[in-house]
């Protein structure tokens, strides 16, 4: 099992905020210094980012394990998570392997879906740029469609250095990463089963992942907590990240309290 680097701020009831693709803890930075006020954050690298080498091949639920043991060193039993894009897969790993541990699970721009053969093929075809040397080409032309086309217009400095972050992982890590979600199941029927509340937050620009689409989801587990944000894409940490701090914040309250 992969070692995992985490960082924890702020006391109080517990929550893990778990990265996307291809990002590392780092992407939370924006929400951690409100949120900390009243909560503690714990803020892991998935292997093969931040500081948290790959030092084997590893699953979506073999992350999941690996985050338990941070847990299992700071001694927390039950846990909200919640996890941006590629994170709440992690996440959803983590709640079908350990349930009784789970307060509430926020899906930040996320799906429950297994990839289909379309995404798939596109996933292996980026590995193999990637392998071919092509990660910075490859990351610099991802990077942008993470965001609405509003805010990169307004927000350029913003975007490059995402570009910089993201060309700071592995090559290694990247395509993990990539083999991780196409090997992933599907947690749509899982919905139902859930006795712990649920938090969507949906980016109305996102190019990734379509609202209306989404939207029927949000109905199918018993207690579900519905955001969606005007004019932001994938990513509400940098988009919105006034609007997702409150709302975080709500969901942990109402969870806690």
């Amino acid at each position: 099992m992969n070692s995992i680097h985490y960082r924890t701020y702020g006391t109080g009831q517990p929550v893990m905020l778990i990265h996307g693709f291809p990002e590392s803890g780092a992407t939370w930075d924006n929400i951690i210094p409100a949120l900390s006020k009243n909560f503690t954050c714990i803020v892991p690298d998935l292997p093969g980012s931040g500081k948290s080498a790959l030092e084997q091949p590893c699953t979506l639920e073999e992350m999941a394990q690996s985050l338990k043991s941070v847990l299992d060193e700071l001694k927390i039993s039950k846990i909200v998570l919640a996890g941006h894009s590629m994170g709440g897969y992690v996440a959803l790993a983590f709640c079908k392997l350990y349930p009784e541990m789970i307060a509430g699970l926020s899906l930040v721009h996320s799906t429950v879906w297994a990839d289909d053969e379309e995404k798939k093929n596109n996933r292996r075809k980026a590995i193999e740029i990637i392998k071919q040397g092509g990660k910075r080409h490859f990351l610099n032309q991802v990077i942008p469609g993470l965001f609405a086309d509003s805010f990169i217009e307004a927000n350029p400095n913003t975007i490059e250095a995402q570009q910089t972050k993201a060309n700071e992982l592995t090559e290694e890590g990247l395509v993990n990463f990539y083999e991780a979600m196409i090997q992933r199941e599907d947690f749509t029927e899982t919905l139902k089963k859930f006795n712990f509340p649920l938090q969507w937050v949906l980016g109305a620009e996102d190019k990734l992942i379509s609202v209306k689409k989404i939207v029927p989801l949000t109905y199918v587990s018993p207690i579900n907590y519905v955001h969606i944000y005007d004019g932001c894409g994938h990513m509400s940490m940098y988009e919105a990240p006034r609007l997702l701090t409150k709302d975080l914040e709500h969901f942990l309250r109402a969870i806690y309290q």
